[in-house]
């Protein structure tokens, strides 16, 4: 075995470890890591306000000093994926004790694709499948004027592979007739022990792994020449890494969020497109 191989397994032995503790020492996320998260989501949410209402742009890709590159990019049909920081008023990190916080953006192109039908395509998933990556059902419990509760089964895989049963608030704002915009908030996550086994069953907050406690996602559309823009920016919230492995814990962790928005994005595209090509 080479060093380096042997080196990447030790690696991922540690990874490993750390993320799949004993359920004994789980535990549900503290208040204080809680308030941190509201925090940082509130001040996201301003600011992702304040873009869609500017005169200067729509997307969140507009406002950077690459802006022109990050379209070119995506118009030529990459998937386009950066790490983003919320900092508060005075500039400053705003830090989650006693959690990790992943906070990723990407924009895809699709081509030949109509804003309109991309909005009422989102508006009724596709409940019988063929569903996106990781999705393993889904179902609308609830419609509204402009939103809609829906449930989601969903399966990550990374060192470990965990499935959920989650529901989402998706609230649908529609700008012009050229841009929108949807809110995504999951309102319930539930760990399945055993998932699609007859031993199947729910954990609680005391006794799940602390994988993925919350997650939100803001999506903006755009129609442009010869397609729509579809960007998404990510925040979930999980258990704190232990800090004596955090130096090694954290390159993987990081990878394996970028490469889960990354295959978002791929399958969103890809669901689309044969939906409405």
């Amino acid at each position: 075995m080479r060093p380096t191989t042997r080196a990447t397994r030790a690696l991922l032995f540690v990874v490993a470890a750390s993320m799949t503790a004993s359920t004994a020492d789980a535990a549900p996320p503290e208040s204080r890591t809680l308030a941190a998260w509201q925090t940082y989501v509130g001040v996201t949410e301003t600011r992702i306000r304040s873009e869609l209402d500017s005169p200067r742009g729509f997307l969140a890709s507009d406002f950077t000093s690459d802006r022109d590159e990050l379209r070119r990019q995506v118009m030529r049909g990459s998937i386009v994926l950066g790490r983003v920081t919320t900092r508060d008023n005075l500039g400053r990190e705003i830090d989650i004790p006693g959690g990790t916080l992943q906070h990723w953006r990407g924009a895809v192109f699709l081509p030949g694709v109509k804003l309109t039908p991309l909005l009422d395509a989102l508006r009724h998933p596709p409940e019988h499948g063929p569903f996106q990556q990781d999705v393993l059902a889904m179902r609308v419990e609830r419609r509204d004027a402009d939103a809609q509760d829906v449930f989601i089964r969903m399966s990550r895989s990374s060192i470990v592979t965990v499935t959920y049963d989650t529901e989402h608030r998706v609230e649908f704002r529609p700008r012009d007739a050229a841009r929108a915009s949807t809110r995504s908030v999951a309102t319930r996550i539930t760990e399945m022990d055993h998932a699609g086994s007859p031993g199947e069953r729910a954990l609680g907050s005391d006794d799940d792994h602390g994988y993925l406690w919350r997650m939100n996602s803001y999506w903006r559309y755009e129609q442009v020449e010869g397609g729509v823009i579809a960007e998404m920016e990510s925040l979930t919230l999980s258990r704190n890494i232990p800090s004596a492995v955090r130096f090694l814990v954290d390159p993987v962790v990081n990878r394996i969020a970028r490469e889960s928005v990354e295959r978002t994005l791929r399958g969103f595209r890809e669901l689309y497109l044969a939906r409405l090509i």
